[in-house]
C-alpha cells in the first residue's frame, strides 16, 4: 500500500479477492473436498485484510478539507456495517435458491466492479523509501513503538474489537441462559448491535469534525462499556437490545474518530503500514 499508488493497491487487492473468490467458487463446483474451499475461503479474507489498510491510507488523498475527511471515515463505516448486515442476508438467500457457488460468483463478481472503480482514482504514490521488502514492510510497527500516543490509540481500538468478539459468545450465552430465548434472542441482540454501529456512523461524522478527537475516541469507549455493562442489569430483551445498540453507536464513534486521528497525526508515507498493524491488532482481538 506505501511501496506503489495507492489507487493500484486498491485495485490489485480487490483483484485478488475476486481470484480467491472465484477459486473457492470452482472449488465448490468441482467437489475438490473441503481442504482447498477452506484455503480458497482464507485467501479471500487475507486479501481483503489487505484492502482496508490501502483504503484507509487512501482516503486522505482524496479529501480536500479534513471536514471531508471524517466525512468519508465516517460514510465508510456506515458503508461497512450496512455490508455486514445486509451481506448475510443476500448470501443466505442465495444459498436457498441456488448453492454456494453461484453465491461465490456473485462475490467475485464483485470483488472485480470493485478493482475496475479504483482504477481511475488518480492516486499518486505515497513517496516510500526503497529498501528490503520485509524491512519496510514492518516500518509501521517500528514507528507505532516509539509513540506512546499512537500506541495508546492503537489499545483503545483494539479492546473494542475484543468486546465486539466477545459479544458472539455472550449473546448467546444471555440470551439461552437469562431470557430463555435461545438462538433468535441471541440473532436479534447481535442486531441490535449492527442497528447501532449503523447509527453510530452519522453521529460520529458530527462529532469527529472538532479539532480535538482524543475525547470523542475516549466518550465512545465510555458509551461501548457503559452500555455492555447495562446488559447484566435486565432480564428482558427489550431494555438489552437498547443498552447493546448505544454499545453499537459507541464503538462506530470510537473508530470513526480513532482512524481519522491516525490519519492526521500519521506521515503519509507510513499510513498504509501503520492501518495494516491497526488492522492485524483489530483481528487478534
Amino acid at each position: 500500500g506505501d511501496g506503489m499508488r495507492r489507487g493500484t493497491a486498491l485495485a490489485g487487492s480487490y483483484g485478488i479477492v475476486a481470484v480467491a473468490t472465484a477459486a473457492t467458487a470452482v472449488a465448490l463446483a468441482t467437489t475438490s473436498g473441503v481442504l482447498m474451499v477452506v484455503l480458497g475461503a482464507a485467501f479471500v479474507t487475507i486479501a481483503a485484510s489487505v484492502a482496508r489498510p490501502a483504503h484507509f491510507a487512501a482516503l486522505p488523498q482524496l479529501c480536500r478539507t479534513p471536514d471531508e475527511l471524517v466525512s468519508a471515515n465516517a460514510l465508510s463505516s456506515v458503508a461497512d456495517g450496512l455490508a455486514l448486515f445486509v451481506g448475510p442476508l443476500l448470501a443466505g438467500f442465495g444459498v436457498a435458491r441456488a448453492g454456494a457457488g453461484p453465491v461465490f460468483v456473485c462475490g467475485a463478481a464483485l470483488a472485480v466492479l470493485s478493482a475496475l472503480l479504483c482504477l481511475r482514482l488518480g492516486l499518486t504514490g505515497s513517496g516510500a523509501r526503497g529498501g528490503r521488502l520485509w524491512r519496510e514492510a514492518f516500518a509501521g510497527v517500528a514507528v507505532l513503538s516509539r509513540d506512546r500516543a499512537a500506541l495508546a490509540l492503537l489499545l483503545v481500538l483494539t479492546i473494542r474489537f475484543v468486546v465486539a468478539g466477545s459479544m458472539d459468545v455472550l449473546a448467546v450465552s444471555f440470551s439461552v441462559d437469562v431470557l430463555g430465548n435461545g438462538a433468535s434472542g441471541a440473532g436479534t441482540l447481535l442486531a441490535a448491535i449492527g442497528i447501532g454501529g449503523l447509527i453510530g456512523g452519522f453521529v460520529a461524522g458530527a462529532l469527529a469534525m472538532r479539532r480535538r478527537l482524543s475525547p470523542v475516541v475516549a466518550l465512545g469507549g465510555i458509551v461501548i462499556g457503559l452500555g455492555v455493562a447495562a446488559v447484566a442489569l435486565t432480564t428482558r430483551i427489550g431494555p438489552a437490545s437498547v443498552c447493546l445498540l448505544l454499545a453499537g453507536v459507541g464503538g462506530s464513534v470510537a473508530m470513526v474518530a480513532g482512524r481519522t486521528l491516525l490519519q492526521r497525526v500519521t506521515d503519509d508515507r507510513l499510513l498504509a503500514r501503520i492501518f495494516a498493524v491497526q488492522e492485524g491488532t483489530s483481528l487478534l482481538g
